[in-house]
């Protein structure tokens, strides 16, 4: 078996646009010192590799990988596959791709290998490799057999999907990374998508906005902050800033503002019921003023996202079938924006 980096040719990675750099990160090095000075959190979580896949096709008949973490896992409420594993997906005959492998490996941690697939018909498949969601990977290798083609793969569309926000969006708390909402899109839509989920430090900061807006390619925004920016008046204050620093990246492509999902509080937090009506009410209301400027701004309603807090995992944070009912909404919106 001969192992190979993820970062050799045989391999397409996306997901972000500092790979060039050591690890599986982000944010560049430069950004999240920027970053750091304002927001020590969300550059912490910029080392995540949230979002971050390999395409990729083999003949081989055997497929492992090793992985390296800054860090072992330490969420309680999120299983250590979804913060430290990576799953396969292998391309189907209906033109889908459908889950191959799950990494198994000691929760404790910080270096581990596993099998994820073995075929007895050396048939040339297509491939997707999810990396870890939240501990982020330091080096990632895969194995494949002796003599195994391996070759990268492209995806057909070139203009990209950023979402910036919350935990919700870096992933907590799916079982695996296949779930994270941003990699169910871009199965689904067959195009990259760029993970902006800073856990518990989506704050709004220019800083912030000026690191994704420097990203080329880019064919739609979502801004899914509320969460975070929406628990007082902290996303009324930052908010117009930071779309404003955005918009001189990007000063024309279609930005949606996202209001948060349901929580379990929110049938029994009258201050809670009270601010989330204010927030989707004051987000709409922006994205209004927007569009009289003649600017391309849409509002989508979390709350609608899922009715009950059933498909969450600790009252907040959703379970895999809430960050389906996350990615249906988002795909929803995107076949509307974009056309497809």
């Amino acid at each position: 078996m001969i192992y190979r980096s993820l970062k050799e040719p045989q391999f397409r990675l996306y997901g972000s646009d500092v790979l060039g750099e050591p690890g599986f990160h982000r944010l560049s090095v430069l950004e999240r010192e920027r970053l750091r000075k304002v927001n020590p959190d969300a550059a912490w979580h910029a080392l995540s590799s949230a979002g971050i896949l390999a395409k990729f096709g083999t003949d081989a008949r055997e497929i492992r990988v090793r992985v390296k973490l800054l860090m072992p896992a330490t969420m309680e409420y999120m299983s250590a596959v979804g913060q430290c594993g990576v799953d396969l997906y292998a391309l189907s005959e209906d033109g889908t791709y459908r889950l191959l492998d799950v990494s198994r490996f000691d929760s404790k941690a910080t270096e581990y290998e596993a099998d994820l697939g073995r075929f007895k018909d050396g048939a040339m498949r297509r491939y997707i490799l999810h990396l870890p969601i939240y501990m982020g990977a330091t080096d990632v290798s895969v194995g494949l057999d002796d003599g195994a083609r391996c070759e990268p793969v492209d995806y057909p569309h070139q203009g990209r999907i950023a979402v910036y926000g919350t935990s919700i969006v870096q992933g907590g708390c799916v079982t695996r990374p296949g779930m994270l909402v941003t990699n169910i899109l871009s199965r689904r839509f067959d195009r990259e998508f760029l993970n902006f989920g800073f856990s518990g430090a989506a704050y709004l900061e220019p800083e912030a906005a000026a690191a994704i807006g420097a990203r080329p390619n880019l064919d739609l925004f979502f801004i899914d902050a509320e969460a975070n920016a929406g628990t007082d008046d902290l996303m009324e204050r930052r908010f117009p800033a930071f779309y404003a620093e955005f918009r001189k990246f990007h000063p024309a492509i279609p930005v949606v503002l996202v209001s948060r999902p349901t929580f379990a509080m929110d049938r029994y937090d009258e201050r809670r019921i009270a601010l989330r009506a204010h927030y989707r009410a004051w987000l709409s209301a922006f994205a209004a003023k927007a569009r009289k400027r003649g600017e391309d701004v849409r509002f989508l309603d979390g709350s609608r996202f899922f009715e009950e807090a059933e498909a969450t995992v600790d009252g907040i944070h959703p379970s895999d079938l809430g960050a389906a009912g996350i990615a249906d909404a988002y795909g929803r919106m995107i076949r509307r924006v974009l056309g497809h």
